[in-house]
């Protein structure tokens, strides 16, 4: 058996963001567990870093740090990209990785950083400055510390995967026995048109006076993967239901009908192909769900007309009971022992496997640093350009051969997913979908709670989060709710602003009809666009977007 490569980790310290400038590094930092090493250049960290036998991770390394050296990456190397984010890749004898990939979230959020810095120290104008200097240093080493003791943490326990999905479907198999599902791309393309993400709708455009509550399903996905959900292949597709309500649960539904607003549907065409809509009119239409879902309309008396095109009937069926109770007494345990990393790590497993059912490796690629003077002979091979990395290096990508494509059970994601979105319906029924603001996924801002069961902790319960009596409502994902006796403190409104940073008083400009415009100081990396900044004018519920590219390094 191999001995595992050492662990490092490293972090950059660059000009502090700006809209518009490109924040070069100016000082690096690298810990191995027992000594810290620090750079004044770029081409110093990596001279010294790629003659290590190591694995070396970053936070937020492959959209941000890793990126200022792929300049240096010899031709030839392959980059393992997820999500857009370069996850895996070799200079010499070292390993990059993104730390991101095992611990999404940011490092301050879940007790491995401390925030307590002034940025402004930074500029190049003042940074050399002596106690500016020793304060940098003294921060980057306290980063880089910090974020060895989180990867080594995750490591103790759960090895070196390479993305937290991963980790978390062989623990799952492990602890269950199942062997990990082979399934194929014809039952993928089976059940693929039943998974979709969560409802999000707004109930109340604009501003709301008058008291209204916040709640939430209490670990709503990891609640779904409690119930029994359809597993194995495809034992029967036929058009009509099975004479149970379980197996109906369990089973992918295709029918035609009238719904008032119970069911999920991407329009095939037109302007709004692709987005996810929850029809309520006389309409009928085509619609692909699972047997949750179409039992909550049923239960609610809010589809008609009904005719079943195809019921799709899986051999067996799963669930994740023994995991979800296993990380939700690890994140108990966690939360008693004010373990606020043990607890993320647990809440990480719990949200994050069902997903991995449904990877599609269709839309997987392989890129690779190539030489300009190659790019157009590498085309013949089906690789074509991504973005230029230097002067004559390009990143290039083909999608994965056909050799590589894994398919687990899209059949269980979609029945996971549509469990929470029917619970969602349910109680949108129960409170009165009049007295509902908004919801996403698994929250409701609603004026009336009967019917709703109500705990803090209980699983698949709801628990208030927020008692609000204003609420200023743009858009989807753009909202700003005033606490109710909170006056001018720090969380006096829950806000929600995706994509963007916005301050409640922006966001309630725009649900006053008004327009503010974003730019980030931050920039952005795309691995097919370079590097960006983002500037958006958002006006009355609608938002107009205008990305910016900046000259490369």
């Amino acid at each position: 058996m191999s001995k595992k490569r050492p662990l490092w980790v490293a972090d950059s310290e660059t000009d502090p963001f700006l809209h518009g400038r490109f924040p070069a590094p100016f000082i690096w930092g690298a810990y191995n567990g027992n000594t810290y090493h620090q750079f004044n250049t770029t081409r110093e960290f990596v001279d010294y870093i790629s003659l290590i036998d190591c694995v070396v991770y970053a936070h937020n390394g492959g959209k941000f740090d890793w990126h200022f050296f792929l300049d240096q990456v010899p031709e030839f190397t392959e980059l393992m990209v997820i999500n857009g984010r370069v996850s895996k890749f070799n200079i010499g004898l070292c390993e990059f990785r993104d730390s991101y990939n095992i611990l999404p979230a940011r490092l301050a959020k879940i007790g491995a950083k401390d925030v307590d810095f002034d940025y402004s120290i930074l500029e190049r104008e003042v940074r050399d400055h002596p106690a500016n200097r020793r304060e940098t240093e003294r921060y980057l080493e306290q980063d880089c510390v910090a974020l060895y003791g989180a990867v080594a943490g995750f490591e103790a326990e759960y090895g070196r995967p390479l993305t937290l999905a991963g980790a978390a479907f062989k623990h799952w198999h492990q602890m269950s026995g199942l062997p990990v599902p082979q399934s194929t791309k014809l039952a993928s393309d089976t059940a693929r048109p039943f998974y979709y993400g969560g409802r999000v709708e707004v109930g109340h455009w604009g501003e709301y006076w008058g008291d209204f509550e916040v709640v939430d399903l209490n670990s709503a996905y990891p609640r779904a993967m409690c119930d029994h959900h359809p597993y194995g292949e495809v034992m029967e597709i036929t058009d009509q239901l099975p004479g149970t309500r379980p197996e109906i649960e369990q089973s992918l539904i295709t029918l035609k009908c009238v719904s008032r607003g119970a069911l999920p549907y991407k329009a095939p065409d037109g302007p709004e192909k692709g987005e996810l809509k929850f029809p309520d009119d006389d309409t009928v239409r085509e619609y692909h769900v699972t047997g949750w879902e179409y039992l909550a309309g049923i239960d609610t008396g809010t589809i008609t007309d009904i005719e079943i095109v195809e019921c799709v009937i899986y051999d067996d069926v799963i669930t994740f009971a023994q995991y979800v109770e296993h990380y939700t007494q690890q994140k108990i345990a966690a939360k008693r022992a004010g373990n606020d990393m043990a607890y993320a790590r647990a809440k990480f497993f719990l949200n994050t496997l069902y997903g991995k059912y449904a990877a599609d490796p269709e839309k997987y690629q392989d890129h690779m640093i190539l030489g300009s003077r190659n790019t157009l002979a590498a085309e013949d091979d089906g690789w074509s350009f991504c973005t230029e990395v230097a002067r004559d290096l390009a990143v290039v990508s083909r999608p994965i051969a056909e050799s590589k494509h894994r398919y687990y059970n899209v059949a269980t994601a979609a029945s996971i997913t549509g469990y929470v979105r029917a619970q969602l319906w349910l109680a949108i029924c129960k409170v009165g979908r009049v007295n509902v603001l908004y919801c996403d996924t698994d929250c409701l801002a609603t004026t009336n709670t009967t019917g709703l069961e109500l705990h803090p902790t209980k699983l698949g319960a709801w628990d208030v989060e927020a008692v609000c009596d204003y609420a200023a409502i743009a858009a989807k994902k753009l909202y700003a709710f005033r606490r109710k006796g909170h006056v001018r403190q720090s969380n006096e409104y829950k806000t929600a602003h995706r994509g963007v940073r916005l301050a409640p008083r922006q966001i309630i400009t725009v649900a006053r009809g008004g327009s503010v415009i974003y730019k980030s100081d931050a920039p952005a990396f795309s691995i097919t666009n370079g590097w960006s900044f983002t500037e958006r004018t958002i006006t009355g519920c609608a938002e107009t977007k205008t990305t910016i590219e900046t000259e490369k390094m």
